[in-house]
């Protein structure tokens, strides 16, 4: 009887012994899955990463590729016509041009005249002015709507009132012109939005010697 019980304690330990290392086994097995598919998931992303830089890459070569083939229309001055013109003396002409290589096709120009009133800045400091990041002067304003280009080169604007005016010239009110063309190139169809300011900082004490300065919004492309 003793021996019996004898050998089923050695049995009974053997067995208990190979269900510790049956466990371990899975637990190497389970160990070795986690790394395996941990170096995979790594694996993976390094490899998603270099996708990305490679296609990063391929993106900035063409857009350097096209940039020297394609057209670029832009405003190259703004002129007042007639300062002295009582009923429209803020009068705008832009002058504009294709600065690149490529014939721009179907150009077509929006543009808008805006007035900040109740400046309480200094005109030097209206470059901080909070109104920059209104929806109106965004580069892409829905409002704009576009007009066939007469192909001259120049574009005239006539919706300035003789009372803005007077604000503008007092410094009560920030005169804002803004705008886009429209045109195809490499195929497809550009925006080069652009915006102004009429800047006393950038000239004298009078008005016809003040000159426009680019907005710090509204000048983009797209």
């Amino acid at each position: 009887m003793r021996n019996a019980t004898k050998h089923a304690d050695v049995a009974a330990a053997i067995q208990h012994a190979d269900t510790v290392a049956a466990i371990q086994r899975a637990d190497d097995a389970n160990n070795n899955a986690r790394e395996t598919s941990t170096q995979q998931a790594r694996d993976t992303k390094t490899s998603l990463d270099l996708t990305k830089k490679a296609a990063d890459a391929a993106k900035r070569s063409a857009d350097i590729a096209e940039a020297g083939v394609r057209a670029w229309v832009a405003p190259i001055n703004f002129v007042f016509a007639n300062l002295s013109d009582p009923d429209n003396p803020l009068k705008v002409r832009i002058l504009y041009q294709n600065v690149g290589r490529e014939p721009a096709i179907g150009v077509k120009i929006a543009t808008r005249l805006l007035t900040l009133r109740n400046v309480t800045l200094l005109h030097n400091h209206w470059t901080d002015l909070p109104n920059w990041k209104d929806r109106a002067l965004s580069s892409k304003d829905p409002s704009l709507t576009f007009e066939n280009s007469i192909d001259t080169g120049v574009w005239n604007i006539e919706e300035i009132s003789p009372d803005a005016a007077t604000e503008i010239k007092s410094l009560h009110a920030v005169f804002i012109l803004r705008g886009c063309f429209s045109y195809e190139t490499v195929g497809v169809r550009k925006n080069s939005s652009f915006c102004v300011f009429l800047n006393p900082a950038a000239g004298g004490k009078d008005i016809s010697e003040w000159h426009f300065s680019a907005c710090p919004a509204g000048n983009d492309e797209y």
